[in-house]
């Protein structure tokens, strides 16, 4: 019987246990024997694992459906000190795999293992599951737990649209909507498919790949201000001109916060307009019972397709999710652990409009197949204020 060790690391998601319940159930199929480590690389480093064969498939339902890891997650970077505790628990357990689930610090360490691995001429396969609500990933085309994270925001960005537009006559003129997204703008981004023609907002996108101005910025803020009553704005948390470091984390990169406060104080500092700030932070990543159904789907598959790729003898890779040309399916494949460690994906600035404010054509088409079509249908849903139908002479 083989014998695999799981854990997940870095940032959890709303559908991170759908990928280890779908691990579980199909190495149970092949009679293999699944432990997961507890706090992640913790579970290795201090032999600290649960067996699955306790669970019931009442339990594995329930996990699927369980926001956040169900065994733990870790921040925590490999020391070089490690390295003799990993190979001493690999080979005392008898471990023939290693499946690590988690973003770009986390592959990296699963590399460093499997370097590990063969510099010691150990026989233990290593494979890379995807999952970071950031989306900045290279070499796949969506992270699981992006689509959640961004559905989550998305359809709350409508909903206050319309709240905004309701008491923005005597009350807040901007409002402020800061997600995460580390270095990268994708989140942010995918927030603007909630602007349409009957529902303005938010009219501004900031993301760190596309920088502005601040009489540019405060301009266009005027403008919407002048045409809706109102504007929203979603902003990245690792938007840099506003934003306020203050420390780093165990894998050196900057703590990001501050980008909506700075933006918020500048705002009304310049302009005077009452203004509001929604950190949404660890909701917009747990929020389980607004997942996507597209992003749940894709996390347990990705759980079956592990133990497919351990038969066949796949090593030292990521599994990754590849968008098709008809930009509707999508499919498996992988790639090598070194191309994806310690890399970003940045948003493409073909996603956004030619002015950088709100999302392009080719941009809605990416974050509509990403969320799953429903969200479109969701967001719908709602008749527009009164305000924006004269607007629009409807």
């Amino acid at each position: 019987m083989q014998t695999i060790f799981y854990a997940q690391s870095g940032g959890v998601t709303s559908v991170i246990n759908q990928s280890l319940v779908g691990l579980i159930r199909s190495a149970r199929q092949h009679n293999m024997r699944l432990l997961v480590g507890l706090d992640g690389i913790h579970g290795l480093l201090t032999e600290s694992f649960f067996d699955t064969a306790s669970l019931s498939e009442e339990d594995l339902s329930r996990i699927a459906k369980t926001p956040g890891g169900s065994f733990g997650s870790c921040r925590r970077k490999l020391k070089e000190s490690d390295h003799s505790q990993i190979i001493h628990s690999i080979k005392k357990y008898s471990f023939d795999a290693i499946i690590y689930q988690g973003g770009n610090d986390s592959q990296s360490t699963l590399n460093r293992i499997n370097q590990l691995c063969l510099e010691n001429q150990i026989s233990c396969q290593t494979i890379g599951l995807p999952k970071t609500i950031d989306n900045d990933l290279m070499e796949t085309d969506l992270c699981p737990g992006f689509g959640s994270a961004a559905r989550f925001l998305t359809l709350a960005a409508r909903q206050l649209c319309l709240d905004l537009s309701s008491m923005c006559r005597d009350s807040t003129k901007v409002y402020i909507i800061e997600t995460m997204g580390r270095h990268t703008g994708w989140l942010a981004a995918s927030v603007g498919l909630s602007h349409q023609k009957f529902y303005p907002g938010p009219q501004i996108i900031l993301v760190p790949e596309r920088t502005h101005s601040q009489s540019d910025l405060l301009s266009e803020i005027e403008k919407h201000v002048q045409n809706d009553g109102y504007c929203c704005i979603c902003v990245s948390e690792g938007y840099s001109p506003t934003n306020l470091h203050n420390h780093q984390d165990s894998f050196g990169h900057a703590t990001l916060q501050g980008s909506g406060l700075g933006l918020k104080a500048l705002i009304e500092n310049q302009c005077g307009f009452k203004t509001r700030l929604c950190i949404p932070d660890y909701l917009q990543r747990s929020f389980g019972l607004l997942c996507s159904s597209r992003d749940a789907q894709q996390s347990y598959m990705l759980g079956e397709k592990a133990i497919e790729l351990l038969l066949n003898g796949c090593s030292g890779h990521m599994i990754t999710i590849q968008r098709h040309f008809d930009h509707r399916d999508w499919s498996f494949s992988t790639a090598p652990l070194a191309t994806i460690a310690d890399k970003e994906r940045h948003l493409p600035l073909e996603y956004l409009s030619v002015d950088g404010w709100t999302l392009s054509d080719i941009g809605r088409q990416y974050f509509t197949w990403a969320l799953g079509p429903d969200v479109l249908q969701e967001m719908d849903y709602f008749w527009p204020h009164i305000r924006h139908h004269k607007s629009c002479e409807m």
